[in-house]
């Protein structure tokens, strides 16, 4: 439908943005929707999302917040690609911004435990990691990520549960199959 929607308007960038949704990691109809509307700051959120090189997706982040610094989505994706960096102070600040209006997302509530973990502050992270399982039960990562933390504690077989739990969720997940072996030995 989108298709025919497109070949009547080809100058739409909500158009190109829906086709993009439907295609997420094809970040072409989103390139599309940023040529046509520059300060689409969605499209380019989900443009750093698809863009699959670390620097490009840090630019549409950047630009995304230029254009709507309160885009939930957006600082939640770029405090993750700060995360992943190991840049964690930064990671936090942008995170929590997410948080703060979008508070229901387990996923930026996860990745913000991480960035927590990484600067030291363990304690909220496990409270984040709380929050996030609250928020999804079903999140493999935040199982997997308060499993880390419990046994950072000293608290195995309660960490042992989680990483369980994890694989349950998501039999192909390689590093909850990983911790859970480490600890059943």
């Amino acid at each position: 439908m989108l298709n025919r929607a497109l070949k009547t308007a080809l100058d739409d960038p909500l158009l190109w943005y829906q086709l993009g949704i439907t295609k997420q990691d094809d970040p072409a109809p989103f390139e599309k929707a940023v040529a046509l509307d520059g300060e689409f700051a969605e499209a380019r959120n989900l443009l750093g999302a698809a863009a699959g090189d670390l620097d490009r997706a840090g630019r549409q982040f950047v630009r995304a917040l230029e254009i709507n610094p309160d885009l939930a989505e957006a600082l939640g994706n770029y405090g993750h690609l700060l995360a992943a960096r190991g840049d964690y102070t930064e990671a936090a600040f942008y995170l929590a911004r997410s948080i703060k209006l979008k508070p229901g997302d387990g996923e930026v509530r996860t990745n913000y435990a991480v960035a927590l973990a990484g600067l030291g502050r363990f304690d909220e992270a496990e409270e984040q990691t709380d929050a996030a399982l609250k928020a999804d039960p079903k999140s493999a990562e935040a199982h997997n990520f308060h499993g880390t933390l419990l046994e950072r504690r000293g608290q195995t077989a309660a960490a042992l549960r989680e990483y369980q739990e994890a694989m349950r969720l998501q039999p192909d997940f390689e590093a909850a199959r990983r911790n859970a072996a480490r600890l059943a030995r």
